[in-house]
C-alpha cells in the first residue's frame, strides 16, 4: 500500500494545477458556497445576481471546503489545499475498500489488492482524486458505513455503534442527495434478514440528516424564475422541467419520457458506461474511431460488460450480501437520472464493479488449471483460453497506461484554455464596474476570479430545439440586465452538441448588433461583448 501511495503521488501531484479548475461546473459551485460560508454569509450562490439559498447541493462537502478557505482565504492560492483534501480523501477510500473487502470476506487479499491497484490509477480516479468534486467524499463515506454496517449486524445490540452507522449514513446523504441509495440498501438488507428492528436507530437517525436537508430546502426554496435558476436550485425542478418539455403535459406522456430516460440510461450508464469506466476507456477515442475498429471496440465492450454482469451474479451466489444490495441500489437510483450517463456517476462504485469484473476471471483461470494436465484436447483449449485472457489483460492495461498518459499530456491544453479565460478575467477586472453583471458558460468561476456576480446564458438539454434555448438566452439577459456577454473557445464542452451550440450561440450575437457590441477579444475565440440595451 505504500508503494502505491507513493506510485499515486508521483501520478496525482502534476495534476494539482489552477488550470483545471472551473473547466466543469460543479468545482466553482462547490467553491462559492464554501466562500459564502467562510464568509458568514450562509449557505448561498453568491455568485448569482440574486444570490439563492443552494438547495440543490447538500452541504457537507462545502463544510469542508469552507474550513481550508477559514484557514487559507487567499484566492486562488487555497484552490491547491481544496485539490489536496480530494487527494488525501482517495487515499483513504482506498484503504477502507481494502479493509471492507478483506475483513468483511468479499475477496481474498491477492484479489483486494488487485482491485485496489486498478482502482488507484484509473485516470478517471486520478482527474477527481485531483479536483474539487464530493465524489471521492462519497465514496469514502460509503463504504465506511457499509464496513460499520456489516460490523454492527454481527454485533447486534450495539447503541454507540448503531448512533456512529447513523451519522455516517446521514453525512453520506448530506455530501450527495443519492446517498439515498446507501439507505436504501442497508434498510433493505436488514429487512431481508429479519433484522428490521436492529436497523431502527441507525435509520432513524439517518433520516433525521435526510428530514433536515428537505425542511431547510423547502423553507429556503428560491422565489426567483430567471431563466435557468431551476438548474442552480433544485434537482426536483430540473427533473420536473425537462418532463414538461415534452409537449403533451399527460400523465402518459410523462410517465413515457421517464421511461425514455430508465431505457436511454441502461444503455448508456449501465451497458456501456461501466465496462468503459472499468478498463478506463475514453469516451472521444471511441467515437472518433470507424469502420471495423468501431465494431471490435464496440464488441469489446459488450464483452466487458457481459463479463462484468456474470461476476456479480457469480460473487452475489456465495451470499448476497450487504454490498450487492448497495450497488443494486446505487444503480437502479441513476436509472431514473437524465444526466446519469455520466461517466463521473460510476466512480463512487468503481472498486466494486472492479471486483466484479476481475472475479469472473476466476473460472476460466481454473479451466486453465484443469485442462493442461489432460489429454492433447484440453491442453490446446487451456492454451485457447489462456490467449484469450492474455488479450484482455493487454487491452486492460493498455487502456489503463493509455488513459494516465493522455489524461497528464491534456494538463498542457487546460493551461492554454485557462490562459484565455485569465485574459478574459484581467480585461474584466480593469474595464468593468463591481456591480456589472457577466453572462457567461463558467460563470461561478469568473465570480470567483472577478468579484462580479455571473449567471450563465443556458443549459441546453438533449433535444431540445435551439431556438427554443436562444428565446432562454434573451431572458436571462432582460432578466438580470447582464451588462457584459463572454463567449470562450471551450463553451459547451461538457454538454451535448457542442459545437453546434457554439456556433447557434454565436449567431444569436451577429444577429443582434444593436444589443451586443464587441469591446474584446483574445486568441482563439474568447470575446467579451457589452450589452447596451435591454428588452
Amino acid at each position: 500500500m505504500v508503494g502505491l501511495i507513493v506510485v499515486m503521488g508521483l501520478l496525482y501531484l502534476p495534476a494539482l494545477r489552477f488550470s483545471r479548475f472551473g473547466t466543469f461546473h460543479d468545482d466553482s459551485i462547490y467553491v462559492t458556497t464554501a466562500k459564502s460560508l467562510a464568509t458568514g454569509q450562509g449557505y448561498r450562490i453568491i455568485s448569482l445576481p440574486y444570490e439563492p439559498a443552494q438547495t440543490k447541493y447538500p452541504p457537507f462537502y462545502p463544510i469542508l471546503l469552507s474550513m481550508i478557505w477559514r484557514a487559507y482565504p487567499k484566492f486562488p492560492t487555497n484552490l491547491i489545499a481544496m485539490m489536496l483534501l480530494s487527494t488525501v480523501v482517495t487515499i483513504v477510500l482506498l484503504v477502507t475498500t481494502w479493509r471492507y473487502l478483506t475483513d468483511h470476506l468479499y475477496s481474498a487479499v491477492p484479489l483486494a489488492n488487485i482491485v485496489i491497484v486498478l482502482t488507484a490509477l484509473n485516470w478517471r480516479t486520478l482527474i477527481l482524486a485531483t479536483s474539487i468534486f464530493s465524489e471521492m467524499l462519497f465514496a469514502f463515506l460509503s463504504v465506511a458505513a457499509l464496513y460499520l454496517a456489516e460490523k454492527y449486524e454481527k454485533e447486534r445490540a450495539h447503541p454507540p455503534l448503531a448512533l456512529l452507522l447513523g451519522i455516517l449514513m446521514g453525512l453520506t446523504f448530506l455530501t450527495r442527495s443519492s446517498g439515498i441509495a446507501l439507505m436504501i440498501a442497508v434498510g433493505s438488507y436488514f429487512f431481508v434478514r429479519r433484522r428490521w428492528r436492529q436497523a431502527l436507530l441507525p435509520l432513524g437517525v439517518a433520516s433525521l440528516f435526510v428530514i433536515g436537508w428537505v425542511v431547510w430546502s423547502y423553507a429556503n426554496r428560491t422565489t426567483f424564475s430567471t431563466g435557468n435558476a431551476t438548474y442552480y436550485t433544485s434537482y426536483v425542478k430540473d427533473f420536473a422541467s425537462i418532463l414538461n418539455d415534452v409537449g403533451d403535459h399527460s400523465i402518459s406522456a410523462k410517465l413515457g419520457a421517464i421511461a425514455n430516460i430508465v431505457v436511454e440510461n441502461l444503455i448508456g450508464a449501465i451497458v456501456v458506461s461501466i465496462p468503459v469506466v472499468c478498463t478506463g476507456l475514453n469516451y472521444g477515442s471511441v467515437a472518433s474511431l470507424s469502420g471495423l475498429s468501431l465494431g471490435l471496440t464496440v464488441g469489446t465492450i459488450l464483452l466487458f460488460f457481459l463479463v462484468i454482469a456474470a461476476g456479480f451474479v457469480r460473487h452475489s451466489l456465495r451470499g448476497f450480501r450487504l454490498l450487492h444490495y448497495f450497488v443494486i441500489s446505487y444503480l437502479a437510483l441513476h436509472l431514473f437520472w437524465p444526466y446519469a450517463s455520466y461517466d463521473r456517476f460510476l466512480m463512487c462504485v468503481l472498486p466494486f464493479l472492479l471486483l466484479f469484473f476481475i472475479t469472473e476471471f476466476e473460472l476460466p483461470i481454473s479451466l486453465i488449471k484443469r485442462k493442461a494436465s489432460s489429454q492433447i484436447s484440453g491442453k490446446m483449449s487451456a492454451g485457447f483460453i489462456a490467449i484469450m485472457l492474455f488479450l484482455c489483460a493487454g487491452v486492460l492495461l493498455f487502456s489503463y497506461i493509455y488513459g494516465i498518459s493522455q489524461t497528464l499530456s491534456s494538463l498542457n491544453e487546460a493551461d492554454k484554455h485557462s490562459a484565455e479565460d485569465y485574459r478574459l478575467i484581467d480585461w474584466i477586472n480593469q474595464y468593468t464596474n463591481g456591480d456589472d453583471i457577466l453572462i457567461c458558460y463558467r460563470d461561478p468561476k469568473y465570480y470567483l476570479y472577478t468579484g462580479r456576480k455571473a449567471i450563465s446564458f443556458s443549459w441546453p438539454k438533449k433535444g431540445s430545439s435551439w431556438e427554443g434555448q436562444q428565446d432562454l438566452i434573451r431572458r436571462i439577459v432582460n432578466e438580470t440586465k447582464g451588462r457584459y456577454l463572454i463567449l470562450t473557445s471551450t463553451d459547451f464542452n461538457h454538454d451535448y452538441d457542442e459545437q453546434l451550440q457554439r456556433e447557434s450561440l454565436r449567431s444569436l450575437v451577429n444577429q443582434s448588433p444593436d444589443i451586443f457590441t464587441k469591446v474584446f477579444s483574445t486568441e482563439p475565440d474568447g470575446i467579451i461583448y457589452r450589452i447596451d440595451t435591454h428588452d
